[in-house]
This record gives C-alpha cells, structure tokens and sequence, in this order.
C-alpha cells in the first residue's frame, strides 16, 4: 500500500539517529567544540547542501512532476502556517506578531534534506524513485513563499521595540530580501532550475563527479551537525512553559500530516485511486519529518522566544522517529481484511480503558478526598471524570455483550455514548466556566451552574435518544466498537465535536484576552499596589455588608441569609478577599441589588469551602482555580477532539481504509479513552493534596498531635550543630534584614515571616547552597535544629511558599 518499501526503514532511521547521537555526544562531551561546529555547520550550509541541490535540480525531469500534488502541500503548508500565526496572535498577550511568524515558521519549515532525505530515499527508492525529487521542489514552498512573511513580521518586531525605528520601511525590505536571496537552499534551487535549461538536463562531466562527492558527504555531516546542534538546548524550558512547545510539535508533526493527506484526497492529486492514495501517504509522511533547526538561529538573531523553539525543535527531532516509523509501518500494512484490524483497535481500547477506569477512581478520589470537589471549576472537572469513567465502563461491557440479546448492548451502547459525548461537552463547560470565573465573576457561574449541568448531561442525554429513536437494531454492522450505528453516529459525532471545539477555543480565547487575575501570589502587607486595592475591596464589603444587615428586604429570609453569613465570618474565617476577587467588576453594570445578592451567594460558598477544609488547606480563591492544570487539560483534549472530527470527515468521505486510517484510529482510541492519563498527570499527583493529609493524619495517630515534633538537642548530628551555629554567628541577621516581611494570608497577618521557596533563592544567592535540593537540606538542618520553624509547626521545610519563622530562642546551645 501507497509504495512503501519497509524493509529498507528500519537501518534507515537506525543510521540517520545513530549519527545524530554521536553528534550530541561529541558536542556534550567537548570531543567538538562550538567553535568547531560552526565550522562543520558552514561546510554543510554552504558547500554540501548547495551541492547536493545544484546537481538533483539539473537532472530534475520536470515533466515527470505533478504540479497538483505540489499545490495540495503548498496549500496545506500555507493553511498550518496562518493558523498558528492567527491563533498565536489572538491568544498571545501582549501582541507579539515577531513571535507569530517565528512560530508559523516552525509549524512548516522541514528539516527536508538532513533528515528528511534519507527517509525518503530508503522508503520509495525502489518503488517511486520520482519521490525524492519532490523535497527539491517542497523546500522553495517555506523559502520563498512562506518564512519572508515570517521574516517581515520578525522585523516589524524588531523595529517596534526601538532597534530599527531609524531605518522605516526600506531598511527593513532589504532586511527580509536580503534573508531570502542569501539562503542557500533557495539560492541553489533557483540557480540550478537555470542550469537545468542551460545544461538540458544533463550535469556536464567535468563538475559531475566533484558534485556527486559532495553530495555524497552532505547525509553523514549534515546528520552528525545536526546531533551537535541539539546540545544544551531543552534545559532553557521547564514546568508549563512546555505548553507551547508541545502545542508547536502538535501542529507540526500531527496536525499537518493529517491536513496534507486530507488535501491531496481531496484534490484527486494523482488521478487514479492507487496513484492518489500513494501520493497522500507520501504527503503524510512527509509532513511528520520534525522541524529544521535553522529555525533556531532565526530565533537567536531576533532574540525571539530562544527556549521555546530549541525546545520544541529538540523534543519534535526524538519524537519524529517513532511517528515516522509507526506512520510507515501502518502504511505499508495490507489492508485485505479492515475487521481484523478493526478487532485489533477494539482490544487496545479495551486495555486502555482499564487502565483508565483505575486512573478516572484514584482521581475522583483524590477531589473527593481533598473536597477539591466543592470548589469551582473542580466540580465540573469532576463531572468530566465521571464521564470518562462511564466511557470507560460502555467499552468493557462492549467485549461482554451477547448479540443476541439485545438489551446488553443498549445498556452498552447507552453507557458508552453518554460518556464520551459528556466527556466532550464538559470540556468545553470548564473552558467557558473558565471564561466566566476569570472575567467575570464567580457569583455568574453559582447562579447558573443548573445550565451548565443541563448542556453538560442534558444535551449527551438528548443526542443518545435521539441517536437511539432514528436508528434500529439492524443497522448495526460495524466492528469497530466506537461507531457502532455507522454513518448516522458519525454525524451526529460530527457535530457533537465541532460545537464543542467551538466552545472551548471561543473560551480559551476570550480568557487569555480578558483574564483580570494575572498574578498567583501570597500578598504582602507592605506592598502598595497591592494593600490599598485589597483594603479599599474589604472596607468596600464591609460597608455594603453594613447596611445590608440595617437594610429592610423584602424577602426576610435573604435578610437571615445575610445576617448569619455575616455573623460566620470571624468563626469560619470566610476570607472577604476572595469574596472581593470574585464579584463583577465595578464596570458591569450589575444593580445593587444584584451585587448584595451575589455576596451573599459567595459568602455562603466560601463558608461552604471553609468548613469542608483546614484553613491553611484552602488556597486563596485564584490559587483555586488551578488555572494552569485545566489549560493544559483542555488543550490536550481538544486535540483529543481534532483528532475525533478528522477520523469522521475520513468515514464520511473517503471508503477507504488504509494503514495511516488504522493508525489515526488508534490515535483517536488512546486520545478519547485514555483522557484520565490527562487529568491523572494534572490532578493526580498533588503532594499538597495527597500525601500531605495522610502525612497529618500519621502524626495524630502517632504523636497525638499534627505538629512537628523536632529531636532532642542531645540527639542531634554534629552536622545540624555546625550548621546551626553557622547560620545564626554569620548569616542570621543579614536573613531578617533581607527576607523577613509582615505577610498575609487569608484574613490572618503573620508578622516577621518569610516564605520557604525565597529562602532557597536566598540560600543560593548567598552561597550556602549550590543548588535548590542543597538548600532544602539545609533549611531542613535548620528546622531541626530549632534556629528556624514553620509558623503553625505543621511543616518540616519544603521548597513551597509556606511561611517560617527565625526562632527567637533557638533550642540548640
């Protein structure tokens, strides 16, 4: 199928990342140093690829080239690249349009020759020799049509931020003209298109063999500079900041071969079926190789987004491999018999989907268990973990059902489709919940939560019925366990899914643009930007709580409602910053009325919120949302959700079953009933959450008490002695100068503190530490030692902002 020559892909890959491999050796180790691959680098851009390029472009039949089939990538390519550049755009705050191109430019440029080459050859040299000619003719498609809309917006960027305001608009003209006719790549395709005419066709004698030489060196170099160039790059990125690489290699690697296969369906590029469908493989394979890294120098020279790219461009060079050799594997698959293959997804879903059934219990439990489950938006989270547990569930009972009886596989199919259709709608409930909580206010959501609870479970509901009404028994045909009632589900999956992807990103949109919470932070009481708005927010409250308690209500039992809420708050230390944080904003144009009734309402939730937890175990009301774990989690079920509407366009449309449709549909097997991998790697593993309870829990039943109970002075090391009377001879009193501050949380101010992760940054600063697992253990010496000491005695020392105390009357003599 589609040509494919398997047998010669394995060595392929096995040499392209071997190489690869001993060029990141070489460079990590010094054996090269970096002024010595730059020297390799300029032999490689400048001799070996131009070679290389000048001698296929003046053998190049061109008569031979399917002009259409060009188009379908070109089109593709260009489709990827102005939607990341608008998406990035719309999203990005502030508006940075360098970094949209440089992004765009990412998503589309190919590391066509190094890596690329090779592949390609080792693939269809024996079958569709013609192939490899294509990646001449592909590269000009980002050179010259695609990177100089890059290359403007880099230099309009460059000239907003002060560096080239005197040059205006010629200067950066010849800036971009310049990068595009300089660039080898271009520059030779070009030269040998000429040549090609000039020569007809034939690379004369006299400089054949000298380029074939140095054509034949560019593989071996060009793959051991690029291991040189993958050197200390990805340590730059960490924590969520990989969101973007990730999202990056997702519209690289996964988005853009789906699309330019699509295309090239759909244009009928190769005018039979076989030719097409080989053609569209190819493009598919073609659009998984990773990202050029001459992106990265593009990103250097601007001073654009440097860590992100190198990032992105490593981690998207080591997960090309296993996608290209899963993408040629499944194409070159004999699709005699698609049931059996369809059999073989259905048992992948099945194991999946125990093991997601255990991961959708531990994190039910974990919500429950911490009573994150009462909070906003965790509680729609865990409606969404439900519907993924009852997904989860229909497909187990699919491998037990018995034909014939009927009613097992209502049951089955009921269950099944109200769990993935409500995995899809809760998805876009917490992304527009989101929305709402962060640019509105929390009071909007409490009121409403009915409505999102009706789209939530009331629309899947609906959609099952009526799915369930219009179809019959007879109709069921198909294998495959997820499309069960064949083209009529299809649509209506369709559907389900193109709504919700329109929900969330309209969302995720509108949240990035208007978020009133930009920053997550414990605040200080001596911070004037800070103290004067929260004060001027509590004294706010507390008069309007003042005269809604003197005020007569029509409605007497809003009055009681008041005055108890009121009364609670010194008991259950209802925080009135939180109740601030989350009214609308004074520009709302909300009634007074309104805004009393949306106190109360959020009073009443913070009491609620107070008294299922410890104070210290509620975050302030922004810490809450968790707003950095949910982004992560609807993004990767959006591509869960893209990667669904592309397999049903692909049932809709095309009768085909190829191994790329396989290897799609198993994609879409693993993003749909492995979502609880996602919320299990967000929401899963909090230490704060997790094992912190059953850590306090262990103390009261061991010691009587949660506090920490420290040794004896006799009892401790010579090393915690040192240590102690170290820090209290040289460095105590440059720590309370430096660290300590009168710090707020909740309603409480704790005077003379200073937080856990600023003493690590300290520690370093000063010296005392080499690195942040080095200052753990040294403040943890100190704790024990009784030099310093968490404010309430419930924690040992912890790189987290909890607050400690220098012990005035240390225990150590």
């Amino acid at each position: 199928m589609g040509g494919v020559t398997l047998e010669n892909l394995y060595p392929a890959l096995i040499q392209c990342f071997f190489i690869i491999l001993l060029g990141y050796i070489a460079g990590r180790t010094r054996i090269i140093s970096p002024t010595e691959s730059k020297g390799i680098g300029l032999y490689v851009s400048y001799i070996a690829l131009p070679a290389l390029l000048f001698k296929a472009m003046i053998e190049l039949d061109f008569s031979i080239v399917n002009w259409l089939f060009w188009s379908s990538v070109l089109i593709a390519k260009t489709v990827v690249f102005f939607l990341v550049f608008l998406f990035t755009i719309i999203l990005g705050r502030p508006v940075e349009v360098g970094k949209a191109g440089l992004f765009a430019i990412f998503s589309t440029q190919s590391n066509d020759f190094a890596l690329g080459y090779p592949i390609i050859k080792a693939l269809y040299a024996d079958t569709h020799p013609e192939y490899i000619n294509y990646l001449y003719l592909f590269a000009p498609i980002s050179l010259a049509f695609l990177n100089p809309i890059g290359f403007v917006c880099l230099e309009i960027q460059r000239s907003r931020s002060g560096e080239g305001n005197q040059h205006g608009l010629s200067k950066l003209t010849w800036n971009v003209i310049k990068k595009i006719i300089t660039n080898p790549i271009l520059l030779f395709v070009l030269v040998g298109f000429i040549f090609h005419f000039i020569f007809k066709g034939k690379t004369p004698l006299v400089i054949d063999e000298i380029l074939k030489v140095l054509s034949v060196s560019y593989n071996a170099t060009a793959l051991f500079y690029l291991g040189l160039g993958l050197v200390g790059k990805i340590q730059q990125v960490s924590g969520f900041s990989l969101v973007i690489p990730a999202l990056l290699i997702t519209a690289k690697s996964i988005f853009l071969p789906l699309l330019s296969r699509a295309i090239v369906s759909a244009m009928d590029a190769g005018g039979t079926s076989n030719e097409t469908d080989a053609l569209s493989t190819y493009a598919f394979i073609y659009g998984t190789f990773p990202t050029a890294p001459t992106l990265y120098v593009y990103s250097t020279m601007y001073g654009v987004s440097e860590g992100l790219i190198a990032t992105g461009m490593v981690v998207g060079t080591f997960l090309s491999a296993p996608l290209m050799f899963v993408s040629a594997t499944m194409e070159a698959l004999p699709i005699h018999n698609p049931d059996m293959y369809e059999s073989l997804v259905a048992q992948a879903s099945l194991y999946i989907s125990i093991i997601g059934t255990g991961c959708c219990v531990w994190v039910l439990g974990i919500l429950i268990v911490s009573r994150r489950s009462q909070w906003m938006p965790h509680n729609l989270t865990v409606n969404l973990v439900v519907a993924q547990l009852i997904a989860c569930i229909g497909i187990i009972l699919y491998q037990f059902c018995d034909d014939n009886k009927p009613w097992q596989h209502y049951i089955q199919f009921i269950s099944f489709l109200i769990g993935v259709f409500g995995s899809r709608c809760w998805s876009s409930m917490i992304a527009l919940a989101l929305y709402i909580i962060r640019c509105k206010s929390m009071c909007y959501v409490i009121r409403h939560k009915f409505w999102f609870y009706l789209y939530g479970w009331g629309l899947t509901t609906l959609c099952v019925g009526v799915l369930l009404i219009v179809s019959t028994r007879e109709k069921i045909i198909e294998v495959d366990p997820v499309f069960q009632y064949g083209d009529l589900q299809v649509i209506v999956s369709t559907c389900m899914l193109c709504l919700n992807i329109v929900i969330t990103t309209v969302a995720l949109v509108l949240l990035q643009r208007n978020d009133r919470f930009r920053r997550n932070e414990y605040l200080a009481v001596g911070d004037d930007d800070s103290s004067s708005d929260n004060e001027s927010s509590v004294n706010l409250l507390k008069e309007d709580s003042g005269k809604d308690e003197c005020r007569d209500e029509d409605n007497e039992s809003n009055t009681k409602e008041s005055e108890s809420a009121s009364g609670s708050l010194p008991t259950l230390l209802v925080d009135i910053e939180n109740i601030a944080e989350h009214t609308c904003p004074q520009n709302s144009g909300c009634s007074e009325i309104q805004q009393r009734r949306c106190r109360h309402l959020l009073r009443n939730y913070e009491t609620s919120i107070s008294m299922s937890a410890e104070v210290d175990e509620v975050a302030s009301a922004i810490k809450r949302h968790q707003l950095g774990r949910h982004i992560v989690l609807l993004l990767l079920l959006m591509l869960s959700m893209l990667i669904g509407v592309f397999l049903c366009f692909w049932r809709l449309f095309n009768q085909t079953r190829s191994g790329i449709y396989v290897e799609v549909e198993f994609l879409d097997s693993v993003f749909l009933f492995g979502q609880s991998f996602f919320v299990l790697a967000c929401f899963g593993f909090d230490t704060q959450y997790v094992i912190m309870p059953f850590v306090k829990r262990w103390r009261k039943f061991w010691y009587g008490a949660e506090q920490v109970r420290l040794p004896k002075p006799e009892n401790l090391s010579h090393e915690i002695h040192f240590t102690c009377e170290q820090f209290k001879m040289y460095h105590r009193e440059r720590c309370r100068q430096e660290l300590l501050k009168d710090l707020r949380y909740r309603l409480r101010v704790y005077k003379n503190v200073f937080k856990g992760d600023v003493f690590i940054d300290w520690l370093m600063e000063v010296g005392l530490a080499k690195d942040r697992s080095d200052a753990v253990s040294y403040g943890e010496r100190l704790l024990l030692g009784g030099v310093i000491a968490h404010v309430k005695r419930e924690h040992h020392f912890h790189d987290r902002p909890y607050f400690y105390q220098i012990v005035e009357m240390p225990e150590v003599t």
